[in-house]
């Protein structure tokens, strides 16, 4: 199906916290890349909605995502 908005998002539980974004190598610390727990709330274009994971969306879909 064909994106025509993202319209909401929301995360959930299991999306990581702000005080665990960095992991911790000795002395460096390095951003945690991760798009477990977020989804957004899309408007395809036959008119219907649903909530997608971010993980999907950021492949198939990623300059919508970046705006």
């Amino acid at each position: 199906m064909l994106l025509d908005e993202i319209m909401n998002h929301c995360k959930d539980n299991s999306a990581i916290g702000i005080d665990d974004k960095y992991i911790k190598h000795d002395s460096n610390q390095t951003l945690r890349k991760t798009t477990q727990g977020w989804y957004f709330q899309v408007l395809w274009r036959d008119g219907t909605t649903s909530w997608e994971p971010l993980k999907n969306l950021r492949v198939s879909n990623p300059v919508e995502v970046a705006e």
